[in-house]
């Protein structure tokens, strides 16, 4: 009876912790996914529909997340993973257009990390563990403050220009 009450405390407490998880998941925003480089397979544990417009099932493969990249940025991303994959890096951190909807792009953040777990069968099993979201407002004001910038330059180079002309003006007025 003893043994089957602490039991049930773990498992308790584990379910417990289970549900945090999920939950500092979901309020994040962000998508956590693992990537098996040997399958190719990729499972989500968060709402895909609400971040990236499709159903974790639609992107449960790397061919199907390479399909719905931008195609300007494919050759950088399959560069970036193939290197991870080979295990060349640890750790990858890049920014790149994804396909939403018809028509609609959004920037995605990746981080994905290489993780190496001893299994009994095969001796070490590598997996590829991170993060995934939407950077696409976050990109778009960098952008707009940008262009604020360099319009506050263009004023500033206006008004010393009307400064020196003001300055010549009144000395040609003197003389």
């Amino acid at each position: 009876a003893s043994l089957l009450a602490e039991r049930e405390f773990a498992a308790q407490a584990t379910e417990a912790w289970r549900r945090r998880y999920q939950a500092a998941v979901r309020a994040s925003g962000n998508l956590l996914y693992e990537l098996d480089p040997a399958t190719g397979t990729i499972l989500w544990d968060s709402d895909t529909r609400a971040v990236l417009g499709v159903p974790a099932r639609k992107l449960s493969h790397l061919r199907q997340w390479t399909a719905r990249v931008h195609p300007d940025d494919r050759a950088r991303l399959r560069t970036v993973t193939d290197r991870l994959l080979a295990g060349e890096v640890a750790h990858i951190a890049m920014e790149h257009r994804m396909r939403r909807g018809p028509g609609e792009w959004i920037t995605v953040g990746v981080n994905g990390y290489a993780i190496e777990e001893p299994t009994r069968r095969i001796g070490r099993r590598r997996r590829i563990i991170g993060l995934v979201s939407d950077v696409t407002e976050r990109i778009r004001a960098e952008a707009e403050r940008q262009a604020m910038a360099a319009q506050l330059r263009q004023a500033e180079k206006m008004e010393a220009v009307g400064r020196l002309a003001g300055g010549i003006a009144h000395d040609f007025n003197n003389i």
